[in-house]
């Protein structure tokens, strides 16, 4: 299976302690945004790791499409011989089909004329139902990309805000202890975008994006549409959702220091101690597992290499618990050469 991701731990109510203790203000906080990335990427992880148990398909196994990668250069081949032979009108279709991708890589930064279109992907769906669960879908799995460009228009339907849909990038297809970024998009806090490094199935580092307030057409209810595009040059990542540029990742650097709040002066009405000290309790006990999660992160940042410079792609689908549904449209990626 694709994941095998394993740090496990109630990140989710260290979050809602921040909240609590912090005051509240217009803008996110860096200590929420800490906080944000590491519930996230808490619930992620576990719903990663609980599917590791499921079955994939044959047509569906990266292991597959790891072998099938293998044959991709004469498939080139072939297709190149094919594009050749088009009649006048197949080939004025196809020219039309790809026109819409070129104008967008320009918005991007993309020169059109360094590389080329690996797929177009059909409209793709995908569904889980329960507790912990993923899935992912590529017809050209036997595609591996170094710097590329991927998109797709996504609708989603998440029964948890937590839950949500995005890529994965990079993957070297282990079914265990697997080397991969993950890029998920979640109605989390109206609108969050994560980008995630694994590495030998530990996660190493996240980057918690904000696509509320940066990107003016971001739709965060369910049975809402938005587009999803990433570019990958080497270690450097651009993260957009409907065109506008929400945040950048450069991969292999040491992760993140936890950002903790100053804890709050001890209220002056003696009535409130109680209620105090026991979310003081709850706080250093979160603190002290944010700490405890970041030595080993560091200690994965130290032990494995965390760029990969290549490795296969795909569209998937991460659930907290519930019904979580992924409708992939418009979906292509660039290979940029």
């Amino acid at each position: 299976m694709l994941f095998d991701l394993n740090y496990r731990s109630r990140k989710i109510l260290m979050l809602a302690i921040f909240m609590i203790l912090t005051p509240a203000c217009n803008f996110p906080s860096n200590a929420d945004k800490s906080a944000t990335v590491e519930a996230m990427s808490q619930s992620i992880s576990l719903t990663a790791t609980a599917g590791a148990s499921s079955e994939l398909s044959s047509e569906d196994s990266l292991k597959t499409a790891q072998a099938e990668a293998t044959i991709e250069s004469s498939q080139v081949a072939a297709t190149q011989t094919a594009l050749a032979n088009l009649s006048d009108d197949s080939l004025a279709a196809t020219e039309a089909a790809v026109a819409p991708i070129l104008d967008q890589l320009r918005s991007y930064g993309v020169d059109p004329s360094q590389g080329r279109v690996a797929w177009a992907h059909p409209p793709a769906s995908l569904e889980v139902e329960g507790y912990m669960q993923t899935d992912f879908i590529n017809r050209y799995m036997n595609t591996t990309v170094e710097d590329f460009v991927l998109s797709a228009d996504i609708t989603w339907d998440t029964q948890y805000g937590s839950s949500g849909c995005g890529f994965i990038l990079r993957s070297d297809g282990k079914e265990e202890e697997s080397n991969q970024y993950m890029l998920i998009l979640s109605r989390f806090g109206d609108g969050r975008v994560v980008f995630m490094t694994v590495a030998n199935g530990e996660l190493v580092d996240g980057k918690d994006m904000y696509a509320t307030g940066l990107d003016p057409r971001f739709n965060e209810p369910n049975g809402s549409t938005n587009q999803l595009t990433v570019v990958g040059r080497g270690t450097e990542f651009s993260v957009f959702t409907n065109g506008s540029l929400v945040g950048e990742v450069t991969v292999g650097l040491p992760p993140t220091p936890p950002l903790i709040p100053i804890v709050p002066p001890t209220p002056e009405e003696p009535g409130l101690m109680d209620k105090y000290n026991q979310l003081l309790e709850k706080y250093e006990e979160e603190v002290e597992q944010a700490q405890a999660n970041y030595r080993a992160r560091m200690a994965a940042y130290q032990k494995y290499d965390t760029n990969f410079e290549r490795g296969f792609v795909a569209m998937a689908v991460f659930s907290e618990s519930g019904h979580t549904s992924c409708l992939f449209e418009n979906a292509w990626l660039w290979i940029i050469e």
